[in-house]
């Protein structure tokens, strides 16, 4: 999921992102039945692979309009700021090692 969110080259959709966003598209849930008949810890995996991913997005989306967007989206999403700076910092950490 880090090499993606970094844009690594040839990095493939992570297996939970793909099932989430699938999920969202289609309304297909992975397994048969309803929301309850989803193994919970896969469930637990694409939830947050995809509040990754809409942060990451959101984020994205704000700084490409321009530096006064960026900083609003920041004052007003600092949780969701605060959560990529723990994610930056996880690769700060891995290029450290």
């Amino acid at each position: 999921m880090a090499d993606w969110c970094y844009g690594k080259e040839n990095s493939p959709l992570p297996y939970e992102l793909s099932l989430g966003l699938d999920w969202q598209n289609f309304h297909t849930a992975p397994a048969a039945g309803g929301l309850l008949d989803q193994p919970l810890q896969l469930f637990h995996k694409i939830k947050l692979c995809l509040n990754v991913y809409n942060v990451i997005t959101a984020y994205e989306a704000a700084a490409s309009m321009n530096s006064d967007a960026l900083v609003r989206w920041i004052n007003n999403n600092k949780k969701a700021f605060q959560f990529l700076e723990y994610i930056w910092s996880l690769d700060d950490n891995a290029a450290d090692e």
